[in-house]
């Protein structure tokens, strides 16, 4: 009788060895599982780290397809024969961003036409060395683009000019006529990308 007890413990306990045995092939699974995963996470992390981190340095190019620019003239003339004059500067980068497009330019001086100005446009040779890329001097019409000038694309470079706007003296209808006329001046720089050289 003690045997057969013993040989119905011991099959009692078979059911719970191969259930137990079962349990631990399924936990070894889901942690080689878990690994697998950790590994491939860690895997493709490390791809998009170096695409992202690598040793080459990508360079994006700071694109200009067109742009536009204006200052008011605070310090107008005010009767004829008076004269004054604005600074301005002409730039293709900002910060640390240099344009990787040649950039052509002009300067327009805006006005309402109500008060006889003149405007000429020259370059501030005092600023830098004036190549064949900047402005010539000479007189702008109001309302109208200048000749256009060019900034190189990859290199800092600034062109520094000096709009001149004179009320002449020789109006031909005398000082009255403009008494109680106001007006503005608007400097408005234009620039788009042209195609290189």
């Amino acid at each position: 009788m003690d045997a057969r007890r013993e040989h119905q413990q011991d099959n009692t306990h078979q059911p719970n060895r191969s259930q137990a045995a079962g349990r631990r092939s399924l936990w070894l699974w889901l942690v080689c599982g878990i690994l697998l995963c950790q590994l491939a996470g860690v895997t493709a992390w490390s791809r998009y780290r170096l695409n992202r981190d690598g040793k080459g340095v990508a360079v994006v190019a700071s694109l200009v397809t067109e742009a536009e620019f204006s200052m008011v003239v605070q310090d107008m003339p005010t009767k004829p024969g008076e004269r004054t004059t604005m600074n301005f500067m002409v730039t293709n980068f900002e910060g640390n961003r240099v344009s990787e497009t040649r950039l052509q330019y002009t300067v327009k001086p805006e006005t309402a036409g109500n008060l006889p100005l003149k405007f000429t446009l020259s370059p501030n040779e005092t600023e830098g060395t004036v190549d064949g890329d900047w402005i010539a001097s000479g007189d702008v019409e109001r309302n109208q683009n200048s000749a256009p000038g060019f900034l190189r694309q990859g290199e800092k470079i600034t062109h520094h000019y000096t709009l001149t706007i004179d009320w002449p003296l020789e109006t031909g209808d005398g000082d009255d006529q403009y008494a109680d006329e106001i007006d503005y001046v608007k400097v408005r720089i234009h620039a788009n990308q042209v195609s290189p050289e």
